[in-house]
């Protein structure tokens, strides 16, 4: 079977002859696609060398029940503006949401509640006005106090600031941590 082909063809040009695809490259046609296939050759040895490791399997198991500790989240409860709060007591809780009147801060000088060593509770500013202060004071008195580490007042930013405050029963007070 003879093969027929273009005589003055473009370059980038295809044409297909004798069941084949040709493109002129600017100076011969050259066979586009596969060519004839031969046979599969012989399997290779097998490897020696190990491959990367896989990605992490999935979740593990549950952990253990806790110690039926409550987390309770208290409602956000409202501070009156400009005023010192001595002694506050927020009620039941783990996680307390605090807020303000108007746009004046409040300075709260303790917590009324004590606790057993290390019990923490959480204190976030959930109002969009004004910062809620911790005073920083020194010594036990029967209002539980704040102890800052810099020994400077704790300062909680309107709209989510918050301080984690752990409870030392040899200071009897409240250390923000």
């Amino acid at each position: 079977m003879a093969l027929s082909f273009p005589t003055a063809p473009t370059s980038g040009q295809q044409t297909t002859t004798g069941g084949r695809t040709y493109e002129w490259n600017g100076q011969a046609w050259e066979l586009v696609g596969a060519g004839i296939a031969g046979a599969t050759g012989p399997t290779g040895p097998a490897s020696t060398v190990t491959g990367p490791t896989g990605d992490a399997g999935g979740a593990g198991a549950t952990g253990p029940t806790g110690d039926g500790a409550t987390n309770a989240v208290t409602t956000p409860a409202v501070l009156e503006a400009a005023a010192t709060v001595t002694g506050y007591d927020p009620g039941a809780g783990d996680i307390y949401r605090l807020a303000v009147t108007g746009t004046t801060g409040v300075n709260v000088q303790g917590l009324g509640i004590t606790g057993e060593a290390g019990t923490a509770k959480l204190l976030i500013n959930v109002g969009a006005t004004a910062p809620i202060t911790l005073n920083h004071a020194t010594g036990p008195n029967a209002n539980a106090h704040f102890a800052v580490p810099w020994e400077g007042d704790y300062v909680m930013s309107q709209n989510g600031g918050a301080a984690l405050v752990v409870y030392d029963t040899t200071d009897e007070v409240w250390r923000v941590v």
